[in-house]
This record gives C-alpha cells, structure tokens and sequence, in this order.
C-alpha cells in the first residue's frame, strides 16, 4: 500500500520548490498467506468408483486477514495410474479460499477415481499446486502430492487339495492340481508360480520319483476363477515291496498384478 506525499505552501525568501514536489512512500506488507498440500501423499482405501479427498490447507500469521486466494491443482504426469481409464483426467482444477480466511482453512481437490475389476498394483497420480493468486499469497513447501489409487481386486492361488495319491506304483504320471480363485469379473494379469519339493518326505528322489527342483506354472492373463494348472510328479516305478512314500510340495514365489 502507498502514500502519496506533496510539499506545498513554501515560505521565505526566494524560496521555491524543486522538481520533485511529490513523493510516494510505500509501506511494505509483511504478512504472507501460505498454500500447501496437507500431506505429502495420501491413498484410496480401495478401488470403488467416486472422488479420493486431498486437503489444500491456508496458513496466515495470527491476527492476518487475507484477501481472496486461488490455487490450481493439476496433474503433472509420471504416475503410473492412467488418466481417463484409472481416474478422470484432471486438467486444472481451481480452488478459492475466500476473503477473510482463519489460518489453517482447507478446501478439497478431489480425484475421480474410476473403479476396474483388473488385478494390478497400486498406481498413482502426482499433483501439484501452481498459479497462486492473493496478496502476500505464496507456495508452501508441501506444492506437490502423490495420490495412490489402492487395488482392491486380488488373485488367489492354492492347491486345489490338500492331498493326493497315486493308483499304484506304475512309472508315469501323477497330476497334482493347482487353482486360481479371484472375484467376479476381476480381470488378473498374467499369474505364475513354482511347485517345490520341501523335502521331508519318505519317497526318495530319483529312486521313487525324478527330482523336481521348480517347475514353475503359468495361469495366463485373463484366466477365469476356477481355472487350474497341472504340475506332474513323475513317478519311477519299482518292484520293491514297501510302504506307500511321500513326497512334499510347495506352492511359492507367486509373480503377477
């Protein structure tokens, strides 16, 4: 703010004013209003379709009345989530913080969440705060945020039994079954894991049976709930007379969305 300042109504001999008869003085404004994201990033409980919150927050100094403040979020890219098929594209969204607001005022972007069956891994949206217009009014620290879009949509794979046994001990074969289970019209990605002997067993490897090592099963992208993948143990007949051997095996290291 200024003051306009002018000499006027000189008195004394031969006096007169000078060329600059006016002078502007203006008082400098210390009180600064701050906009800044709450947090540093936030997530999505889940995966249901409708608006994610992230708080835009005003600090003043006490006793300070702002004027009028708008702020732009946008997106500024390098998420993994995809606009317009995870979320709704942002754009630039403004939000005003009216006159006369206390320290400590929010107002709430909110990120459109678009709800998918897909079975995948987090993603996320990176936003900023930019274009800040009030007086005095200036970015915080906290411009940036990153909103994790939380997947709700989970893929199971087991034994499709806790047991099993051969009809006899004739060389070939023996099926073992593996299933996969996942919600209704979840769609999952390409989903492998590895069959493993622990050990532990009574069968003996290449005696009883060939060694297995990991044999690592495939469910392709795509695959129905119920769908299932067989491993072969693949028996080596004898003519020992004995008791019936086992052997152990091990789902583990499961790799897919």
């Amino acid at each position: 703010e200024s003051v306009n300042l002018q000499l006027s109504n000189v008195t004394g001999t031969q006096a007169v004013l000078g060329a600059q008869a006016t002078h502007e003085a203006t008082i400098t404004d210390d009180d600064t209003a701050t906009i800044a994201f709450q947090s540093v990033s936030s997530a999505t409980a889940d995966e249901i379709a409708g608006n994610h919150a992230v708080t835009v927050e005003l600090t003043v100094a006490t006793g300070t009345t702002p004027s009028a403040i708008t702020v732009d979020v946008t997106d500024v890219g390098g998420g993994t989530a995809t606009a317009d098929a995870d979320y709704t594209a942002v754009g630039t969204v403004t939000l005003t913080f009216p006159a006369g607001s206390a320290s400590g005022a929010t107002q709430t972007f909110n990120l459109a969440v678009l709800g998918d069956t897909d079975v995948e891994v987090n993603e996320t949206v990176n936003l900023q705060l930019n274009n800040v217009i009030g007086t005095q009014a200036v970015l915080g620290a906290q411009a940036t945020h990153e909103a994790t879009i939380t997947d709700d949509d989970t893929a199971t794979i087991a034994f499709q039994s806790v047991s099993s046994a051969t009809a006899d001990e004739i060389a070939g074969n023996h099926a073992v079954t593996v299933e996969l289970t996942v919600a209704t019209g979840t769609t999952p990605s390409a989903i492998t894991v590895d069959v493993t002997d622990v050990g532990g067993g009574t069968a003996t490897a290449d005696a009883d049976y060939i060694a297995v090592g990991t044999v690592t099963l495939t469910f392709p992208a795509g695959s129905a709930s119920g769908a299932t993948q067989t491993f072969n143990l693949a028996v080596l007949g004898d003519t020992d007379v004995e008791v019936n051997e086992t052997v152990n095996l091990q789902l583990n290291n499961i790799t897919g969305t």
